[in-house]
């Protein structure tokens, strides 16, 4: 059984990883964002113990980054445990490395965008005059929000949607998700925050995927 859930930001995953902790001792959450951009150089010492603190596997230092990571998604398969990857999916890892059998945890961009950039890392809209507020700021969000989705249809992935959690897991058959799915709170929104015309920038960024995944806009 492949047990690896990819995700980003602002979608459940601090409540996700507390509650697959409590009866999974083993499992490993975003070790990837241990690491620093540009999986074709080398580790750096610290980023070695980073990654290791996080999922007990040692980066090789005389091996890319990259090279590591399929050791380390190889060494994931053969022990059968529960992890999580938050980041690579951004420098297309699973795709490029054909790497399938995934499942991939998506929210809608708008609840998305307000969970992540303004409540929960503020600081990524910090460099935007505007913050939240500017086309600059959603433009950024939505580059990584469709990398993400795409990532996920280029591995012929499953999908689980932040607002239909429960149904998407029974549909999916991830039972090894069970822990996290059954005490899932799908009802968080974020609406009536970004103004009009800058959520309409958000819809029309990632309309091509989005109408992939959800029928309508307000969900």
């Amino acid at each position: 059984m492949n047990r690896q859930l990819v995700h980003w930001g602002g979608m459940g995953s601090t409540f996700l990883w507390a509650e697959m902790k409590k009866v999974q001792s083993d499992f490993s959450c975003r070790s990837d964002v241990m690491l620093d951009p540009d999986l074709s150089r080398f580790p750096k010492q610290e980023e070695i113990a980073r990654f290791q603190s996080r999922s007990s596997f040692v980066m090789n230092s005389d091996r890319t980054v990259e090279e590591n990571l399929l050791a380390y998604e190889y060494f994931v398969r053969k022990t059968d445990r529960c992890v999580t990857w938050g980041k690579v999916f951004i420098d297309q890892f699973f795709s490029r490395n054909k790497i399938g059998n995934l499942v991939f945890l998506v929210r809608h961009p708008l609840h998305m965008y307000i969970s992540l950039f303004m409540r929960k890392h503020p600081k990524f809209a910090k460099p935007f005059v505007g913050g939240i507020q500017s086309v600059m700021c959603v433009e950024k969000f939505t580059l990584l929000w469709n990398r993400l989705v795409f990532e996920g249809f280029a591995t012929k992935a499953s999908f689980i949607r932040f607002e239909y959690a429960f149904e998407d897991f029974k549909r999916c058959d991830i039972g090894w998700l069970e822990p996290a799915m059954s005490k899932w709170d799908s009802s968080k929104r974020n609406n009536g925050i970004l103004l009009p015309e800058f959520e309409e920038v958000l819809r029309e960024k990632t309309r091509l995927l989005y109408d992939e995944l959800y029928l309508k806009w307000d969900v």
